[in-house]
């Protein structure tokens, strides 16, 4: 898994790494500006006959690029610079001894005509505002342009990956020195996530020498390491779990649960429903036990007895939530439901409508089961934690301060970037994923796979990072082979055992 540093401890490390003696301040910069360098040779078409220009701001993130600059020379690059503010950089100019030939002293749109690529070095990790004057006239200018960012996309906020503007670097590549910043890969720099890579720019390892908030983007290899070995001697009774789903309002969000929960690992599914829609249910899955409870449309409190009569006569864990709906006496059933499985110790997942006893102060997270995966979208989350209602904090803020209030319990928020906060409070970003999961009914997927990868044997925490990566892998083959502009949920039910396959 990849480290991800905030801007606070990306500074901490610079200071502590040089303070320390670990590695010179000049090393650094020397390896981030060759790293660079050859990063550009490797990865650009056609480097020695491209016209470059190096665009130098006056902090440390135009140091590099300065040096870049040299390195592209020294290689055979033709390469030009442009100083915000040369002064700023007289040492390095002293140590790196290059001709005044190689800059360009005005930057304007004629200016720009003559070369194919824009190294932008003009801010770095450290920005905290809108960009204004001469810098906004510089990349404005840059628009449409080939551009190659050193560490985050000027304009770019490093810890929320959210423009400080409406003016910002749009890169095709971006390096990041040492560790990844969250700017790189959330929310607008998302955008350009699938360019990033990290160089080498020889940190000592930074949970050895600063004190970190651990946040980790997980890649394909770590849900690898976590897939067990499959059992040749199991039987469906080793993967058994029961779901709690359902109502004539919502009755696709529990059939889509239900069919998740097979195809990702459960192979015996006991399905409560309402009585009134029980037909469906059993329709759509031959492989579900359909259990009809009451005989409403909705489950009521008065079904509490019933459900748990079901529940309890083969303990395994549960899911609760999707479709359920919001009536009063169901919030009252899932209240009373939630209780038993608390005392019980269930494991469970819990999502969609199971929230609703928690946007009000009848119950809070505190008093759901311990060994749980709560599973809200945002909207969902602003509910269960209003403080952060309109917050101007970035959502991975927002998680490390939630972290602190879960004891234990695991926190999927989803979204563009999925964020699991697991049972240890470590956080851990998703970015596997496109646009094609804003669809109906594609949350209720995600919890049928958790419980189907919880009644296989995994733990909450190893549900969740799996299902979550698997979830977001389903919508990365189906934008390649169905459509990039739209699909229904059901479509990530149809490729669920292929992403599985792929994966391994």
């Amino acid at each position: 898994m990849q480290l991800i540093l905030s801007k606070k401890e990306s500074h901490l490390l610079d200071k502590t790494s040089a303070a320390k003696k670990y590695i010179s301040s000049s090393k650094l910069m020397d390896n981030a500006g060759k790293l660079s360098a050859q990063y550009f040779i490797d990865n650009v078409e056609d480097p020695f006959n491209k016209k470059v220009l190096v665009i130098a701001g006056c902090g440390n993130n135009g140091g590099d690029a300065f040096i870049m600059h040299y390195y592209l020379i020294k290689y055979g690059v033709s390469s030009n610079i442009f100083f915000f503010n040369k002064n700023k950089h007289k040492h390095l100019l002293n140590k790196y001894n290059l001709s005044d030939y190689f800059e360009i002293n005005t930057f304007n749109a004629n200016i720009i005509k003559s070369f194919d690529w824009f190294v932008d070095g003009i801010f770095g990790v450290g920005l905290n505002r809108p960009i204004e004057g001469r810098f906004k006239d510089v990349i404005s200018l840059l628009g449409n342009k080939m551009v190659f960012s050193l560490d985050l996309p000027s304009g770019i906020d490093s810890n929320s990956g959210y423009p400080f503007s409406h003016i910002y670097c749009k890169p095709s590549f971006v390096v990041s020195m040492g560790y990844l910043k969250p700017g790189n890969i959330m929310n607008s720099g998302k955008e350009f996530f699938k360019n990033t890579d990290v160089l080498d720019v020889k940190f000592p390892k930074a949970e050895n020498i600063i004190k970190l908030k651990n946040k980790f983007l997980v890649q394909k290899s770590d849900i690898q390491a976590l897939i067990k070995k499959d059992d040749l001697l199991k039987n469906k009774y080793n993967s058994f779990c029961s779901i709690v789903v359902g109502s004539k309002k919502y009755s696709g969000a529990g059939v889509l649960s239900m069919i998740a929960t097979l195809k990702s690992g459960s192979s015996y599914v006991q399905t409560l429903v309402p009585g009134s829609i029980s037909n469906l249910y059993r329709a759509k899955c031959l492989e579900s036990k359909i259990i009809e409870v009451g005989n409403k449309d909705f489950f009521s409190f008065d079904n509490y007895e019933k459900a748990i009569k079901y529940l309890s006569s083969k303990k395994g864990p549960v899911l609760i939530g999707p479709g359920i709906g919001e009536s009063k006496t169901t919030k009252k059933f899932t209240m009373k439901i939630l209780n038993y499985l608390k005392i019980e110790k269930y494991k469970c997942v819990i999502d969609a409508s199971a929230f609703e006893p928690l946007y009000s102060s009848e119950m809070n997270v505190k008093d759901l089961p311990e060994n749980c995966i709560i599973t809200p979208h945002r909207g969902e989350f602003d509910k269960i934690f209003p403080k952060y209602n309109n917050s101007n904090k970035s959502q991975l803020e927002i998680c490390l301060e939630v972290s602190e209030q879960l004891d234990g319990r695991v926190l999927i928020l989803k979204g563009p970037t999925t964020f699991v906060v697991s049972s240890d409070k470590n956080i851990y970003l998703f970015n596997n994923s496109n646009s094609l999961l804003a669809a109906a009914g594609s949350g209720d997927v995600l919890s049928g796979i958790l419980i189907g990868l919880i009644s296989s044997g995994y733990s909450i925490d190893e549900a969740a990072l799996i299902g979550v990566y698997l979830h977001g892998f389903c919508s990365e083959l189906l934008y390649l082979e169905k459509s990039k502009h739209k699909i229904v949920s059901s479509d990530i039910l149809n490729i669920i055992t292929r992403a599985f396959n792929e994966i391994l």
